[in-house]
């Protein structure tokens, strides 16, 4: 191993595809099925008919065999060692430098990943690698406002550069309610990090995500399937819940960063906030 590599790079980088728990197909009509999918993402996932009159040969069954061959176990140490970058760089800090920016690109490489614990794991451990990064650039103590931004180190500022685009990217097609929850929670403890520098360019961004998910319109909480005149499920609700909490948190971060630069912005959130809140 490179003396610069990380171990949890090669983790991240296992081929799921593989003789471990291999998915046996016995019958060449359903694999065909399969075909319109990769399942390399959401965007591309596998589907599933009833249609039976389809035929293929052996090379195509074969094919199919190996398109389906994944391997759940090796998923589930993807989420592990994604999830574990982050802590430990937080808690090595300059000591894991060497390997940033080679699982910042693992990580990143990850996120359009078709397991959501994935999403989930990278999601987590980029925005901890930016709030840990940013310390060790020795930062001053920033106030609220625009109007006296205290500059980010370039280095921290290119970092965010090959961070945030995509994490806004996952969002826009994110259908999990538990990965946009982590990603507004981390974006709300980045910000209350990071101060108002962290909004320049993105504060828009921020904000929309907050208010798509105050409005109940982010891709995650559509469901087709569901009748408007049925109750969600239970764990749906419980996951709403805990979905909304996060935008809360995502909105006071930007007001807290902003000061009275969110004074326009209060007149757009509290009505959303406000609607949520139950007295007991």
């Amino acid at each position: 191993m490179d003396e610069h590599q990380s171990p949890y790079g090669p983790r991240c980088k296992q081929a799921e595809h593989g003789e471990e728990e291999r998915l046996a197909i016995t019958n060449p009509d359903i694999a065909a099925n399969f075909a319109s999918g990769s399942g390399s993402s959401p965007a591309n996932a596998i589907a599933v008919t009833d249609e039976s009159h389809v035929t293929v040969d052996d090379d195509d069954a074969l094919d199919m065999d190996k398109l389906l061959d994944v391997n759940s176990t090796i998923c589930i140490e993807k989420e592990i060692a994604a999830d574990t970058i982050g802590a430990l760089f937080a808690s090595t800090r300059q000591h894991f430098l060497p390997y940033i920016e080679q699982c910042t690109i693992e990580l990143v490489g990850l996120l359009p990943h078709y397991y959501d614990g994935i999403r989930k794991s990278a999601t987590d451990s980029l925005l901890e690698i930016v709030r840990t990064f940013y310390d060790l650039s020795e930062p001053q103590p920033w106030q609220p406002g625009f109007a006296n931004i205290a500059p980010l180190d370039p280095r921290v500022k290119e970092l965010i550069g090959h961070i945030v685009p995509p994490l806004l990217e996952m969002y826009e097609s994110e259908d999990n309610k538990k990965v946009v929850s982590s990603l507004c929670v981390g974006l709300a403890e980045t910000i209350s990090k990071l101060g108002p520098a962290f909004l320049e360019g993105r504060l828009e961004h921020f904000a929309n995500i907050a208010v798509q998910v105050l409005e109940q319109k982010a891709i995650c909480q559509q469901d087709p399937d569901q009748d408007e005149s049925e109750d969600a499920p239970e764990d749906s609700a419980e996951y709403d819940s805990i979905l909304i909490s996060s935008a809360g948190d995502l909105v006071a971060a930007l007001a807290s960063a902003l000061g009275p630069d969110f004074a326009s912005g209060f007149q757009k959130f509290f009505p959303l906030i406000s609607k949520y809140y139950v007295s007991v």
